[in-house]
């Protein structure tokens, strides 16, 4: 049940993020867009449904001229790294 709501709000609020970062650019504003790791240690998020959730949106916007940068508190773990190589 955890893992249904979990991937759920991740996958809105990665997505909303970046398509809130699309209309931000069409309207000639900034097309920079940070994205982090969102609730692995507070909420208790597995980083398979971070990086999933992430991996999504960031697909669906990728025809986007779009500035992602991921952040991260510290070194950035290889699934992030991952994410960086296939879409930044």
């Amino acid at each position: 049940m955890w893992r249904m709501f979990g991937t759920l709000i991740l996958e809105a609020a990665y997505e909303a993020t970046l398509l809130a970062a699309v209309l931000n650019a069409r309207r000639g504003a900034s097309n920079t867009v940070l994205l982090t790791r969102l609730g692995g240690g507070a909420f208790g998020n597995e980083d398979e449904w971070i990086d999933n959730a992430m991996r999504r949106a960031l697909n669906k916007v990728q025809t986007v001229d779009l500035d992602v940068r991921l952040v991260s508190f510290g070194a950035p773990e290889v699934p992030m790294l991952e994410t960086v190589a296939m879409f930044c």
